[in-house]
């Protein structure tokens, strides 16, 4: 009762706003709890010189405690709200839920306000392909809202939006505040899981035990789709998922599965132990084919499970030709392996969003057809406690040691530690991007040049999108 309650006692209620940030969700936020009629009060560690720019967009009627946390605000404080950056169980909100206040973050706060929209939503989380697979479900569900852990579409600036259902990209940050009693999400999809956000997180069973907090409130009249090839779906299984499981796969089930998997390019739906051949995956590589065979799944159950409630009912097969219709039309995830630049002798690729050395070995894999001498790396940035094992036996592989750059970063010098065991290599490090683009710029020849850091951001820019939004610059400064 408390937690439905909230949608009409926010106003006038002394609401604390840990964490205002320089990217403009905790300024999204902010809004929200001002037009719920919150009497806000919002702190941050960060100094004002850094904080100013997002404290001038905010109306005056906010107070501020910058530079600093203390207790008092947290003890005045009605409810809390954490921005993603602010870990569940870090020190401050640890505190807070040991004095007993009532805490949210951007995600259940969403999920309570949209409970009385009487609509439903779509849940993608995942480490690498959540992004991409988001944006093509939504592509192919007519109707749809796109958002969530997505800069231009946050959550909190979504939820007046019409349409049905919602298409939600969930990260491991927004998922860690999920609690009992929240609306399901209809369908949830986990793309897989990598090591990622081990700073974060600590241990992969903890960021495993997180990202299962997807299916936490869902029932048998909901589904969940889980990847087979991934080594840790036995363990997402573990946690007793209560909806309905269906796998998707780049090989045949080994078991009685339903799903979708491929076989010699073909698509196979099979459900009830009987398999049909719904069509061919225009991709070659398996990432690719994932990303494909999770976004046509999801789509297909959620539309087949709305035809009790329409006039004119489809068959699966009808369903099947129609997303499959789509499938050569589906747009480029913005700064996931998006192409930027192409002609004869050049090809330039932004994939600044790959944060994870899997990102980049998947990058690879599509463009293993292009001769070594052509093939082009800009890598390396800031650590999050991540094996680059795998990542340097692919490289040594993949590439000749001369066409990998790198902008230096903690995460760098791990980067070329792996390397150095596999070979004496003699390193192309920079400090800046510019310097790396200018002098891949001046070498003659054809170039395929792919930008995949492998790794986060911090340390140089606000994020992977100011990155990679530095990187389209530099390449139409300095290409075209």
């Amino acid at each position: 009762s408390e937690r439905r309650g909230i949608v009409s006692a926010m106003k006038g209620k002394k609401v604390l706003l840990v964490g205002l940030g320089i990217l403009g969700g905790g300024i999204a936020t902010a809004r929200f709890l001002l037009k719920q009629g919150a009497r806000l009060t919002i702190t941050d560690k960060r100094e004002t010189a850094i904080l100013q720019p997002s404290i001038d967009k905010l109306p005056k009627d906010i107070s501020y405690t910058i530079g600093k946390h203390i207790q008092k605000d947290f003890r005045d404080a009605d409810i809390v709200v954490a921005n993603p950056a602010v870990p569940r169980f870090g020190e401050w909100i640890t505190y807070a839920e040991n004095i007993g206040k009532t805490i949210y973050n951007d995600l259940t706060l969403f999920l309570l306000f949209f409970a009385h929209k009487k609509k439903e939503y779509i849940a993608i989380t995942g480490t690498r392909g959540k992004t991409t697979s988001s944006l093509w479900i939504s592509t192919f569900i007519p109707g749809s809202v796109l958002g969530g852990n997505i800069p231009e579409k946050a959550l909190l600036r979504i939820l007046s939006k019409r349409g049905n259902p919602f298409v939600l990209e969930t990260s491991s940050f927004q998922l860690e505040y999920m609690v009992k009693g929240l609306q399901a999400p209809k369908v949830a999809f986990i793309t897989n899981l990598y090591q990622d956000h081990l700073n974060r997180h600590s241990t992969m069973e903890e960021y495993v035990r997180v990202k299962a907090q997807i299916f936490l409130n869902q029932t048998e009249k909901d589904y969940l789709v889980l990847n087979a090839d991934n080594p840790w779906t036995k363990t997402f299984l573990s946690h007793k998922p209560q909806s309905r499981v269906y796998y998707i796969s780049n090989k045949p089930f080994q078991k009685k599965q339903s799903g979708l998997y491929v076989k010699n390019g073909h698509i196979y739906f099979e459900e009830k132990g009987f398999a049909k051949k719904i069509g061919r995956s225009p991709y070659e590589t398996e990432f690719e084919n994932s990303n494909l065979l999770g976004a046509l799944l999801v789509s297909f159950l959620y539309i087949r499970s709305k035809q009790e409630q329409v006039d004119v009912k489809k068959t699966d097969r009808m369903i099947w030709k129609e997303l499959l219709s789509s499938v050569s039309s589906l747009p480029q995830a913005h700064m996931r392996r998006e192409v930027i630049l192409k002609h004869n002798k050049l090809e330039v690729v932004n994939d600044s969003a790959g944060t994870s050395p899997e990102a980049t070995i998947a990058l690879l894999d599509s463009y293993k057809h292009v001769p070594k001498k052509e093939l082009f790396l800009i890598t390396g940035g800031t650590d999050k406690q991540l094996d680059f094992t795998q990542w340097a036996r692919v490289i040594s592989r993949s590439l000749l040691y001369s066409h990998v750059y790198f902008v230096s970063g903690s995460a760098t010098e791990k980067m070329k530690k792996a390397l150095q065991e596999k070979k004496t290599y003699m390193w192309q490090e920079y400090e800046t991007l510019e310097r790396v683009v200018k002098e891949i710029a001046s070498l003659p020849g054809k170039k395929t040049i792919l930008f995949s850091p492998s790794s986060a951001s911090f340390e140089k820019y606000k994020n992977e999108f100011d990155r990679g939004n530095l990187f389209v610059r530099l390449v139409r400064k300095l290409f075209q």
